[in-house]
């Protein structure tokens, strides 16, 4: 439950006094829902109003902050005429003029009254003018408006002024919290109080508070990592890693398989198969990340650790995202446990109602030994008979609470999560705290290196000649399109005018493959191309991960600058999966920027993951990096990865001992922690703390 200090900070923002749904729905727009998510909301650019010069000798262009004396309204003798008003000074004459509104500024300020002004000053042969003055108020306010304004960033129907004033409002009244942080990391950083680092955020001094890194940014970033932190460190020491009765087995199933296999495993194979075996063994749950790049032979060693617990006379659960994926992975196990003399069960949203029911009576009675499937797993009437082993596929689909829905099928489960994504160590500490992680690195030897090119735009007729020759000689091939549908705002081509085209050289050949297309047709145009029937998937980036097809051998990209190297790597994964020799093309368009162009050539110069997703961050940032959704990272409000990534390796072991010290956040030192838990929406973990 939210501590009653917060209730004011989690105000819903529509019943703010004076906010209507117009004004709501556009706080909305700015990702603001509560008076939090507003005072969060910062500046990102400063006007300086300080400059107060001499009229007779201010210049064209300069932003001024003035008091002048209402000499005279000049009222139009037409609607296509402005208004005018005549202002001075001890220092000389100007001339305010509106083209709208002019009525209300001469009812407000009429003649003989002396008022602030602040805009841009325009030198006229005949004289000094200020259209529409930014600011025009009582010359009271002076010191008020002759300041650094901050700018936000807007949305229509909001302006700067009233945002800035409402925002500037709500920090003023912001209840007093305690401070959480310990008092050696205070001093260390020089870092200011809480409220402290909100009012200089809201009241910039310099331009430099704003644009570059300050303490007031750095104490703010602090809190939301180590809050992070500590929710990722709590459900896994509460919710996750808990004691268990060890599984008992001695590989015998694990010997099996490997001799069913036409090929030896790879070092990173076996010792990941080491590292994860002995945890099965331990007496306590296993909470592990499965990482390697794409092609690693990550299924097979999470094969081998399903083994394992079947061996042990446990069932198993493989959890995917999609489909899609669900049905690869049943495809490839269900062959292998045929031969072992395991029974496998695929269990997914779709399919005949007496399929899913057989798959559900197996799982409940443990005939079912290893249960494939997608979020259906999670259903309530899912029951498993001595659920022992949860394996979790692109685990970033999934977050803390479904991993546990499925884990709590199982009185004492282990949990092995899979990530095709390579993530350099900074971005890894972020997403995934001090998690377990084993990495498999290296490819089989047998898998042959994918040729990269590179191809303007100028040249996709001959891209296109090309790829019809090799479809004609049996070749299997995906061409990639960065949209679904035609944009106004864009010139990206379309996956749907793309597929039309090539539909039109190589009828029958082509099929389509989007996002927005339902599961059973996504599932039809797949299992056409695996058989043959077609030689072309035009798709967007839904194949991105999973999508295993071993004789396709071509993958064309198409607006490849427009994608982040991680996913390009991601995506030119999808070939190269079996003996065949395999191609990727990358097509940019023209002409194309030098950055632009050095980060294509990264691809074509490597095909190692982790080293392709470092330069990627070192060369554009973590917001981009595969994009966040991708990589399992989380939405920040106050950190930035990229000026503020020395502080991760601070806040990752200041969690570390604070859990290691208070478990439950209870002692004096620490329990102050829980409410800024609450500040950052980790209330789900203070609930495996019993809070």
């Amino acid at each position: 439950m939210r501590p009653a200090l917060l209730y004011n900070l989690f105000a819903d923002l529509k019943n703010i006094k004076g906010v209507g749904p117009k004004r709501y729905q556009a706080y909305q727009r700015l990702g603001c829902n509560v008076v939090r998510d507003l005072i969060f909301h910062y500046p990102n650019n400063v006007l300086d109003r300080r400059a107060s010069p001499s009229l007779a000798v201010a210049h064209d262009g300069q932003l001024a902050t003035l008091i002048v004396k209402i000499e005279r309204h000049i009222t139009p003798s037409s609607r296509r005429m402005p208004h005018k008003i005549i202002c001075n000074n001890e220092t000389g004459k100007i001339t305010l003029v509106y083209f709208n509104g002019a009525e209300i500024i001469k009812n407000k300020y009429p003649a003989g009254q002396s008022v602030v002004i602040s805009g841009k000053i325009d030198r006229q042969f005949d004289g000094l003018q200020m259209t529409h003055p930014d600011i025009i108020a009582p010359a009271a306010e002076y010191e008020k408006v002759r300041s650094l304004e901050p700018i936000y960033p807007l949305t229509y129907s909001l302006n700067n002024r009233y945002l800035s004033d409402t925002i500037r409002n709500m920090v003023k009244f912001m209840p007093k919290l305690p401070e959480w942080l310990p008092e050696e990391v205070i001093v260390k950083f020089k870092f200011p109080s809480w409220h402290q680092a909100l009012h200089q955020l809201h009241h910039p001094q310099h331009s430099n508070d704003v644009s570059g890194t300050t303490p007031a940014k750095d104490r703010l970033a602090f809190d939301e990592l180590l809050a992070q932190q500590l929710s990722l460190r709590i459900a896994r020491k509460n919710a996750f890693k808990k004691p268990k009765t060890p599984l008992v087995f001695n590989g015998t199933l694990l010997n099996q398989l490997k001799g069913l296999l036409p090929f030896t495993l790879t070092d990173d194979q076996t010792s990941a198969l080491q590292e994860i075996s002995a945890e099965q063994l331990s007496p306590q749950r296993m909470v592990r990340l499965l990482q390697g790049d794409v092609g690693s032979g990550k299924t097979l060693v999470a094969f081998g650790a399903i083994l394992n617990a079947i061996e042990a006379g446990g069932q198993a659960a493989l959890m995917a995202p999609t489909e899609i994926l669900a049905r690869q992975h049943y495809s490839t196990l269900q062959a292998l446990s045929e031969k072992l003399g395991i029974t496998c069960h695929l269990l997914i949203g779709k399919g005949s109602t007496s399929e899913r029911n057989n798959a559900l009576a197996a799982t409940e009675d443990g005939t079912a030994q290893l249960v494939i499937g997608t979020h259906a797993l999670m259903q309530d009437r899912v029951t498993f008979n001595n659920l022992a082993l949860v394996v979790i596929d692109e685990q970033h689909r999934f977050g803390v609470e479904q991993r546990q829905s499925l884990l709590n099928k199982g009185i004492e489960s282990d949990l092995l999560l899979m990530s095709a994504t390579p993530i350099p160590r900074t971005l890894s500490m972020v997403s995934y705290g001090d998690l377990d992680i084993t990495i498999i690195r290296h490819k089989p030897k047998s898998r042959k290196s994918i040729t990269t090119k590179l191809v303007p735009g100028n040249r996709l007729d001959e891209t296109i000649e090309r790829l019809q020759t090799a479809v004609s000689e049996g070749v299997k091939a995906y061409w990639l399109c960065p949209l679904i549908e035609e944009s106004e705002k864009s010139n990206l081509i379309n996956v749907t005018a793309r597929y039309d085209y090539l539909s039109k050289l190589m009828p029958g050949k082509v099929g389509l493959l989007h996002g927005q297309m339902k599961a059973d047709l996504k599932n039809e145009v797949m299992q056409s191309f695996i058989a043959g029937e077609l030689q072309i998937i035009v798709a967007t980036t839904v194949i991105e991960v999973g999508v295993d097809v071993p004789d396709a051998t071509v993958m064309i990209i198409e607006n490849a600058e427009h994608f982040g190297l991680s996913q390009l790597h991601q995506l030119r994964g999808r070939v190269g999966r079996g003996e065949l020799q395999s191609s990727c093309i990358l097509l940019y368009n023209q002409p194309i920027g030098q950055v632009s162009y050095e980060r294509l050539k990264v691809m074509r110069g490597s095909e190692d993951g982790f080293e392709i997703a470092q330069k990627d961050l070192d060369m554009r940032g973590s917001g981009e990096v595969l994009g966040t959704k991708q990589s399992g990272l989380p939405d920040f409000k106050n950190f930035d990865f990229w000026q503020q990534q020395h502080l991760i390796s601070v806040t990752n072991q200041l969690a570390s001992e604070i859990i290691d010290q208070d478990p439950a956040l209870e002692s004096p030192k620490y329990q102050q922690l829980q409410i800024l838990l609450h500040l950052y929406d980790h209330d789900k973990s203070l609930m495996y703390l019993g809070g």
